[in-house]
């Protein structure tokens, strides 16, 4: 409403995970499992306006579209999965 942009942090992972509805009174669509936390800590890893990917996210993006740029980040360390090698989507 004030005409400032928004500044967003996106996290990606790909992998295994659980989903459904949950809850009867008010039901909600929930996901679950390593791959969406792994996820998560991309996000929260992030910096406003940038993509963060984990190497499989990178590995699923390169065989989808080859012409996308993705610039190591290098290894990092990720509370809960310890050191991990993560990637810029440009």
């Amino acid at each position: 409403p004030d005409g400032r942009a928004t500044a967003v942090r996106v996290g990606l992972n790909s992998g295994a995970l659980c989903a459904g509805v949950v809850g009867n009174d008010s039901p909600r669509f929930s996901i679950y499992g390593d791959a969406v936390n792994t996820a998560s800590r991309m996000e929260s890893n992030s910096v406003a306006g940038r993509i963060h990917m984990s190497q499989a996210a990178a590995r699923c993006v390169r065989q989808q579209d080859r012409t996308l740029v993705i610039a190591s980040r290098g290894v990092i360390q990720v509370k809960g999965k310890g050191d991990m090698k993560t990637y810029w989507l440009l």
